[in-house]
């Protein structure tokens, strides 16, 4: 297809991997910045589709045989290059409206949504950060048995390493010394703001498959 992320790409593995909703819309807030210069960028490339055709209808008008030629090939790669334009172009729309959608239905769960953007996006690095690098911590030790140097330096290196990542980490240590199932203690509750995306995901697989609203 011509989608730069599928649906289910940006649920699962672009917000799925967010630990806090803040996160998850500054990631979707960077697919909307790329996707909405992609439509924007649309007007021009139209024009320009427009100016060839200008150019190649004058090349046809000519009394020279071999411009007529060029002309009349001009006109058959103007409608090939358009063609898959135009697939491009419709499908960025889609995928744009997707992403504001998400971003709609992230909004209530965000902790600064009453900051701006590029301070939002500063503020949850913190606790995004802690969240995920006790979850490092934990597939490291499932895994492996152990954490290597590099990743226990990069572990103590957050403020809140001793307060709250290293509690975690002697937790799973102590449930695989014991014989419990780690995997279970990782699965925790899906947070509300991911509950709430994969219904959107739903809603817009029902909505293609039968072209209408449900």
């Amino acid at each position: 297809m011509h989608w730069r992320n599928s649906n289910f790409q940006t649920i699962h593995f672009i917000i799925g991997k967010c630990h806090t909703a803040d996160e998850a819309y500054r990631m979707v807030c960077q697919q909307l910045e790329e996707r909405e210069q992609a439509v924007e960028t649309t007007v021009i490339a139209e024009d320009k589709f427009k100016l060839r055709r200008l150019k190649a209808e004058k090349l046809l008008k000519s009394e020279d045989e071999i411009e007529q030629y060029e002309g009349e090939i001009e006109m058959k790669e103007i409608d090939n290059d358009f063609k898959w334009f135009k697939l491009n172009a419709d499908e960025a729309v889609r995928e744009l409206a997707f992403l504001k959608d998400c971003a709609r239905k992230l909004e209530p769960f965000r902790k600064y949504r009453d900051q701006p953007d590029h301070i939002a996006h500063q503020m949850i690095q913190q606790e995004e950060w802690r969240e995920e690098l006790t979850l490092r911590a934990k597939e490291y030790l499932i895994s492996t048995g152990q954490i290597p140097q590099d990743q226990l330096r990069t572990l103590s290196l957050h403020p809140e390493f001793k307060e709250k990542i290293l509690p975690q980490m002697n937790m799973m240590a102590k449930a695989l010394k014991e014989g419990e199932d780690p995997i279970g203690l990782m699965l925790n509750d899906v947070p509300k703001f991911k509950t709430t995306l994969l219904a959107l995901e739903n809603k817009s697989l029902k909505i293609g498959v039968s072209g209408t609203s449900v």
